[in-house]
């Protein structure tokens, strides 16, 4: 944010970059930012305000920023003008202000979307674009908070990338364990194991626990839940928010003081509602935080104001790179080159092997069942696709069958090559 009139909120899964080089020192608060989509196709966005009473010096200036980054690149520009004398529709000027800006819209074919009024009777906020098409579903809300300004809400079209792969991950909100749990409880697994070896006795187990875990865990494709919507966010809250918006609708169109009253009425019940949903769900976090601790952090961070996030890097020629492979170029070469490689090292000399053999080790069904019940549910699973989650809301049911798998792995000294590899994920800190 600069200057304390203008800022941009960007949500973690949209690549942004703060283009400094587009900016001319101007007296009023405007930046500009670079948004991009999976494609690597970019879209600048523009947010300005000026004060009311501006010199025509300010206008100018705001002109000729906007007219220099319409040249080479997708354009949206959004902010709140003060412009009050222009007429959208004839594009004409009717008082002092505004000449030279209506010009530069002309010239640079950009289109002006908002219709209605954003404040009293008058046009103040403007959103314009360079490209037909690219912003759609414009729409003149009500005040936001305090301010006597109305919102604007609209769709930027980026060209989305729609044919990447589709992630299936598991839904586990909407799993039915008491149906899994039964169907578990049915296996024979002493007739299930019989004439087996550990390799095939493991197999066999695998084969039952990935089978119940794909019949009673229903599958959502990654990412098409709503981002926008809250976890506390309930369907009375929906309502509620469509009815104030319904209200205020209503009022703008009519004029009737007893409906704005109900507004009033619907917006605070609103807030009342809105805070006790916020409040309920923060206290069944703090209940659950030992069993389900990634819920719990993951609202934390999404309350943090400032967010640590990779990039944009700066690479060997001073040009900033947003893009994750040329980041993780730059990254690679700087780690290689403060790399110290180790020279003149003496060879280790191995100790000799004890000859001692280890004594028999009694593994209980009650053992195998209290180290499930510990699993941490919110960890990955290894290659064999089990899931820890399915593990632990199994227990009771798979423990006395763990239980004989790992007896005779230790007496006969097989382990299955499930046990012996693992997924290796590096992490940047």
């Amino acid at each position: 944010m600069k200057g304390g009139g203008v800022a941009l909120l960007v949500r973690e899964y949209i690549t942004a970059v703060l283009r400094q080089d587009r900016l001319e020192g101007l007296s009023t608060e405007s930046f500009w930012v670079e948004l991009r989509n999976r494609k690597g196709m970019a879209t600048l966005v523009g947010l300005y305000y000026r004060p009311p009473n501006s010199q025509r010096e300010l206008e100018v200036q705001i002109c000729r920023e906007i007219a220099g980054n319409c040249r080479k690149h997708k354009v949206v520009v959004v902010g709140d003008f003060n412009f009050p004398y222009i007429d959208w529709v004839s594009h004409t000027v009717r008082g002092p202000d505004g000449l030279e800006f209506v010009k530069c819209v002309q010239e640079n074919f950009l289109n002006q979307y908002i219709e209605g009024p954003t404040r009293g009777d008058a046009i103040l906020d403007l959103l314009l674009g360079n490209e037909l098409g690219q912003v759609t579903e414009v729409c003149v809300g009500e005040h936001f908070g305090s301010s006597d300004h109305n919102t604007i809400s609209f769709n930027l079209i980026m060209d989305k990338d729609r044919s990447g792969p589709r992630v299936e991950v598991l839904n586990w909100k909407k799993a039915k364990f008491e149906e899994m749990r039964k169907d578990l409880k049915s296996v024979d697994w002493d007739r299930l194991f019989s004439g087996m070896d550990v390799i095939g006795r493991w197999e066999a187990f695998k084969v039952e626990i990935v089978r119940v875990q794909n019949l009673y865990v229903p599958v959502r494709i990654k990412g098409k839940v709503n981002r926008n919507k809250e976890p506390w966010f309930s369907r009375d809250i929906a309502t509620l928010i469509k009815k104030k918006r319904e209200l205020y609708d209503v009022y703008r169109k009519q004029g009737v003081n007893k409906v704005l009253e109900e507004y009033k009425k619907c917006k605070k019940i609103l807030k009342k509602e809105i805070r006790r949903a916020k409040r309920r769900h923060e206290v069944a976090l703090a209940v659950k935080v030992k069993d389900n601790p990634k819920s719990f952090y993951r609202y934390i961070k999404s309350k943090r104001i400032v967010r640590d996030k990779i990039g944009p890097l700066e690479d060997q020629s001073g040009r900033l790179c947003a893009e994750p492979k040329e980041m993780g170029e730059i990254l690679n070469r700087f780690f290689a080159s403060v790399f110290t490689k180790e020279t003149g090292m003496k060879s280790m000399e191995l100790r000799e092997t004890s000859s001692e053999i280890m004594e028999t080790v009694q593994i209980e069904k009650e053992e195998v069942l209290a180290v499930l019940r510990k699993i941490k549910v919110d960890k990955s699973p290894g290659p064999d696709r089990v899931f820890p989650r399915t593990l632990k809301e199994t227990s009771v049911e798979i423990a006395g069958a763990l239980a004989e798998i790992f007896k005779m792995s230790l007496s006969t000294g097989e382990v299955p090559e499930d046990w012996r590899v693992a997924h290796v994920v590096p992490l940047f800190k």
